[in-house]
């Protein structure tokens, strides 16, 4: 199975041409972390593009996330952190299972402690690690910080997407009111809500490009 790096990578070049991306390495780090974080491109072991042959799985350690460095043509490089999901929607098995009727995915993402604004750009949250049909949350740091601080539980972002398709994030609705706002998505329009709509996030690569 590809890495997450290599699925973002793709994505990157499709949508945004002349992008450059690669792991982000911290010179500052032990010899021995270093080492196990490089990636070979051909025989000599220099950093290159070819995303077949990373090896290195959660090079941020818990909670498994990946930081890469991407440079656009005329741009100042963005750091960004990727970060797998998983599809937890059958963990919904007490009186809230009626959620499931109305939702296509449910993913949460323990990750508060490693986001910070001044030190990353921007956060990839991958719905799925399947196929090319993942999909992909793109956040800008900034946003990603002000969701988890409305959150009941700030280690963790929750996102849910719906049957018909639009999603949101699940902080700091109760479980009551997600079920509420998947069977009728206009109150994700009132002031209270709107911020948590994440439609325009949703494989939105060309913010990438305007930061």
């Amino acid at each position: 199975m590809a890495t997450p790096y290599e699925f973002v990578a793709r994505q990157v070049r499709a949508h945004l041409p002349g992008a450059r991306v690669a792991p982000l390495i911290d010179s500052d780090e032990p010899r021995r972390d270093r080492t196990t974080r490089l990636y070979q491109s051909g025989d000599n072991g220099e950093f290159g593009e070819d995303y077949s042959t990373i090896e290195l799985r959660y090079p941020g350690g818990y909670p498994f996330y990946y930081p890469l460095q991407l440079t656009l043509p005329g741009q100042r490089p963005l750091s960004v952190c990727i970060a797998p999901g998983a599809d937890y929607i059958q963990r919904f098995t007490r009186p809230d299972a009626e959620i499931r009727d109305y939702l296509a995915y449910y993913a949460y993402w323990r990750i508060e402690a490693w986001v910070n604004p001044a030190a990353t750009d921007f956060w990839i949250l991958m719905l799925e690690l399947k196929d090319e049909a993942s999909h992909y949350l793109i956040l800008p740091t900034r946003k990603l910080k002000e969701l988890l601080s409305r959150a009941h539980d700030p280690e963790k972002f929750s996102l849910l997407r719906s049957k018909s398709g639009f999603c949101f994030a699940a902080q700091p609705l109760s479980t009551a009111n997600r079920l509420a706002v998947l069977k009728n998505p206009s109150l994700l329009d009132t002031d209270e809500n709107r911020d948590l709509k994440m439609d325009s996030y949703l494989n939105n690569w060309h913010q990438l490009a305007a930061p």
